[in-house]
């Protein structure tokens, strides 16, 4: 760097700067010195996140604006940032009163007369969104330090030492605290990057921190606040590859994230440090915040205390910010993960807002139908895995099928259209990812025993046999079917409508399923204090008690088809 007439401070905002060739030595010395000089004292080279920097105080004229000069190796150049920082005006620069330093990365200002300490972080000044125009933070001295020193017997020495003047010369290394630091800066502020920069954390410790200020801020219905922390946050995620394939694996090995996003399951973990303890994130993506951390962190604890809370306008809240930040990541055409998705799926659910999950409903279909047409045509498809897809269109199911809802008037909000929709959407999910036996445990699951009937025989899950018997497919038994009937046989209005739903599923069962299932077995069973043989039907045996009240007159004919033995009662 060339110590001299650099540049020359106009007037007025309007004047046209002339360049100043530097190395023109042909003027007099009166010339120079009617110029702005830039004197050793006002520069110093500092080291921020392993790049060297010149930053020179009152570049702007009469002690204001600080002007830092980053030098690129690998591009072969320098970049110039002005930073307005009206603090130091007025102040002499080229005294001692003001000098700079570094502490953990963050260029410390030191104002000596004020006794006061401001910290900028120069990663924000150079990236494309500053977060921070002004100093983030500030810290005024107090009269004594911590041992007993005078403030004014410590000496500040770049770039991080303080000398002790009072006469035994103990040097002493500054630390940055930050605890200080936090409570400095205001909470509207986003310090998550500069939290996830700080090398010294722990990883565990700086995402305890990130999920407390996201909370407070989520507690003060700050949407305004929240809404730029994530613009923020994805614009730095979306150019981290190691991040993206953090998420992706994410997806693939584990699916205890998309579990909890639909909010079924309120008796997870509520302790902030065993979650990020539980996260194992690598350091290779310190310094992004990844879907699956804020998911895990953020999204999902704050819609889980909505909901064990009954706040329904803060789970309202939660449904906009995290369809926001699913809306930010699609616009950077970056795919949303499937524990995200669900999520957003399952608050406009449970919140009632019928038309945004109609069209959230309807744009998944229709890729569903171009990823479907693609595999036929032999595309690729940047879709997730199979298994990853499958395991998300079954938590939908289960979303649509369950009842959460403690508020009637938010259930009947949700028409039964809507309702069908999404079980509808999700079975054919299930059905073109090949995970057809899923699809017929969802029905059963619902109690939709016809149509579970139905796509058993449409799709063929049954096999031949050598010998021309039809067996059950694995996993799938003809008990499943039963035992289902049983637990959703009193949903039917009548006994009339029930017996002849039973008969539908004995033919089916029994010349379509599992004719096997139909012999006659002995086995032994309790009766009072001793056992006793019985000779019934292996299905019979299987699904244990029949429920006879719910047929009235007709239990025993009902019963006999299935191969229940005459000699025993309900």
């Amino acid at each position: 760097f060339l110590v001299g007439p650099l540049r020359q401070i106009q007037e007025s905002s309007n004047a046209r700067a002339e360049p100043t060739n530097v190395f023109d030595h042909s003027e007099s010395m009166s010339d120079i010195q009617d110029e702005k000089m830039v004197l050793p004292s006002e520069v110093s080279l500092l080291n921020f996140y392993g790049s060297v920097y010149c930053i020179e105080l009152g570049s702007l004229g009469e002690g204001q604006g600080i002007c830092l000069t980053k030098i690129d190796k690998e591009k072969g150049a320098i970049q110039v940032r002005q930073q307005i920082f009206d603090e130091i005006k007025g102040k002499d620069v080229e005294s001692m009163d003001v000098t700079v330093g570094e502490l953990d990365n963050l260029l410390a200002i030191f104002v000596k007369s004020d006794k006061m300490v401001f910290f900028l972080d120069v990663d924000d000044i150079f990236a494309d969104t500053q977060l921070f125009p002004e100093p983030f933070a500030c810290h005024q001295s107090g009269g004594d330090s911590d041992d007993g020193h005078q403030i004014h017997d410590l000496s500040f020495l770049p770039p991080h030492y303080c000398l002790d003047t009072s006469g035994n010369g103990s040097l002493y290394k500054v630390r940055l605290s930050m605890r200080i630091l936090l409570d400095s800066i205001p909470p509207t502020a986003c310090v998550v990057p500069l939290l996830l920069r700080r090398e010294a954390a722990s990883l565990k410790s700086v995402r305890v921190h990130i999920m407390n200020r996201f909370m407070a801020l989520i507690r003060e219905d700050d949407m305004t606040s929240l809404k730029n922390w994530l613009e923020i946050l994805v614009d730095q995620y979306k150019d981290i590859d190691v991040a993206l394939d953090f998420d992706k694996r994410q997806d693939e090995e584990s699916a205890v994230l998309l579990s909890k996003s639909t909010l079924l399951e309120l008796n997870q973990i509520d302790d902030q440090k065993l979650i990020a303890a539980q996260l194992r994130t690598p350091e290779t993506t310190r310094r992004v915040l990844t879907q699956t951390e804020l998911l895990h962190l953020i999204l999902i604890p704050a819609s889980m205390a909505a909901v064990k809370e009954g706040h329904n306008e803060r789970l309202r809240f939660m449904s906009s910010l995290t369809n926001h930040y699913l809306v930010l990541l699609e616009r950077k055409r970056l795919s949303p993960c499937p524990a995200l998705r669900c999520l957003v799926i399952t608050l406009l659910w449970r919140t009632g807002q019928d038309a945004a999950l109609r069209s959230i409903l309807s744009a998944l279909t229709t890729r569903l139908t171009i990823g479907k047409r693609k595999k036929q045509l032999s595309l690729s498809d940047d879709s997730c895995p199979e298994s990853v897809e499958s395991e998300l269109a079954r938590s939908l199911f289960l979303v649509a099928t369950s009842d959460p809802f403690s508020d009637k008037a938010i259930f009947t909000a949700c028409r039964e259209s809507i309702q069908e929709q999404l079980i509808t959407y999700s079975i054919s999910s299930l059905l073109g990812n090949g995970s057809t036996l899923a699809a017929a445990r969802c029905l059963l699951l619902a109690g939709r025993l016809n149509e579970a009937i139905s796509l058993c025989t449409k799709a063929k899950l049954k096999t031949k046999g050598a010998k021309g018997e039809t067996c059950c497919m694995e996993g799938l038994r003809s008990k499943d079917f039963v035992l289902a009937a049983f637990a959703h046989a009193r949903e039917l209005p009548s006994v009339s409508d029930r017996c002849k739903a039973f008969y539908h599923l004995y033919q089916f069962v029994r010349y379509t399923w599992d004719p096997t299932s139909f012999e006659l077995e002995t086995r032994e069973v309790q009766e009072d204090v001793s056992l006793v043989s019985l000779e019934q039907s292996t299905l019979a045996h299987d699904c244990g008690r029949f429920p006879d009240e719910i047929f009235g007159a007709h239990a025993a004919r009902v019963k006999s088809l299935f191969g229940y033995s005459p000699l025993i009662n309900s």
